[in-house]
């Protein structure tokens, strides 16, 4: 075993015990979205704190900037019709950085726009890797991190795959009553599901007229509910676009869909366990995109455009950035093709993907939902 290995083994077996004493100092039982913000963020022993690559091939999960360059080209075609005069880029989880490269890199060289690129990163690792990238490009000038949201801010903000992983309740329905879903330990000591206390009204009040059976699971996510709320009221002028994997109610709360949408990513395996061995693996639930929309009207702000990755995508005009194929090109034309592949088929991130825009001030185009813009399924408020 060497030094890494070893310092990984101690931080697995001291946050265990961290989350042992939590359980212990609560009668037993710990909510899990308590469970979810330690094992994958605490800013010592958590997922994203162990220095370990999470994202691309030697990870455990990989994002749609980490398969080649369309996606980031994408995005800056939809920047450079949307961003206000003097306006910025905030990108928020910015991953490894190479989003924020090639974004930056095309609104210079195409659009002729080099606007300040923000971003703000609270995993400590995942900052030194996007130093290292875009530390080294001609325009390093250009980006800044930051460590909290501006109270105002005028361009667009990109929150791409971060609603997904930020920490959730979970509710079962429990004798006709809806119960808070956490955490306990077995007689062995591991981690173990556990009926807790009925749920607040505050949660359960959009649940009332769902038709599901006995021990029915699923997820509310508070934190990203006030975090569209924030981005929302910070937002003077522009668009918080955000693309992510989830639904709307109809598809999110189907009564067949009765075991939530909660999943472990290990080495690109989807693994259903989501308690064990905390801190190895990546935890994330399905966004529900109803509720962040309706998050963003009550902060004043417009739910503009509902769609999926692929009608997004092609609406920009994807396929006219690949390049005509050779035949002396056959790797180049073979990596091309399954970046499409990935990024538009509905059995990869084509459908399951979702992408909403949140608008405030005056925005006279938006680009990217004019092939199937679906925000009337998912808000009461359309632009």
């Amino acid at each position: 075993m060497n030094g890494w290995e070893k310092a990984e083994t101690k931080r697995l077996a001291q946050l265990a015990e961290l989350l042992r004493a939590k359980i212990a100092d609560n009668d037993g039982w710990l909510d899990f979205e308590n469970f979810m913000q330690l094992a994958m963020h605490d800013a010592t022993l958590g997922y994203y704190a162990a220095g370990k690559p999470a994202i691309g091939a030697q990870g455990d999960f990989i994002t749609a900037p980490e398969l080649g360059d369309l996606f980031g080209r994408c995005l800056a075609k939809f920047i450079a019709a949307c961003l206000p005069a003097s306006g910025q880029v905030l990108e928020l989880g910015a991953g490894s950085g190479k989003l924020a490269d090639v974004v930056l890199n095309e609104l210079t060289q195409v659009h002729d726009l080099t606007p300040d690129y923000l971003l703000l990163e609270t995993s400590f690792s995942l900052r030194n890797k996007q130093d290292e990238l875009l530390g080294a490009s001609k325009l390093a000038d250009s980006y800044q991190w930051i460590s909290s949201l501006p109270q105002q801010f005028s361009g667009v903000i990109l929150a791409n795959e971060v609603f997904d992983s930020l920490p959730c309740q979970v509710l079962t329905l429990h004798k006709h009553v809806w119960h808070h879903y956490g955490v306990g330990l077995d007689d062995q000591g591991a981690f173990i599901w556990k009926l807790g206390p009925p749920a607040a009204s505050r949660l359960t009040v959009g649940l009332k007229k769902l038709e599901v059976a006995e021990g029915y699971i699923l997820e509310i996510n508070l934190q990203a509910e006030a975090l569209v709320e924030t981005l929302a009221t910070c937002l003077e002028s522009g668009v918080l676009l955000i693309i992510d994997y989830g639904f709307g109610h109809r598809e999110l709360r189907h009564r067949d869909r009765r075991d939530g949408t909660l999943l472990a990513h290990s080495k690109h395996q989807v693994l259903l366990d989501v308690l064990s061995n905390p801190g190895a693996n990546d935890l994330t639930s399905h966004v529900d995109f109803a509720t962040l929309a309706d998050a963003a009207a009550r902060a004043g702000a417009n739910p503009a455009g509902f769609t999926t990755q692929s009608a997004f995508l092609l609406d920009l005009g994807i396929l006219d950035m690949v390049p005509a194929q050779t035949a002396q090109q056959a790797t180049e034309n073979y990596r091309q093709s399954r970046q499409l592949q990935t990024l538009l088929m509905p059995q990869e991130m084509g459908d399951l993907f979702k992408v909403l825009a949140v608008t405030c001030g005056t925005v006279s185009h938006l680009p990217g939902f004019g092939m199937r813009n679906r925000i009337s399924e998912i808000s009461d408020t359309v632009a």
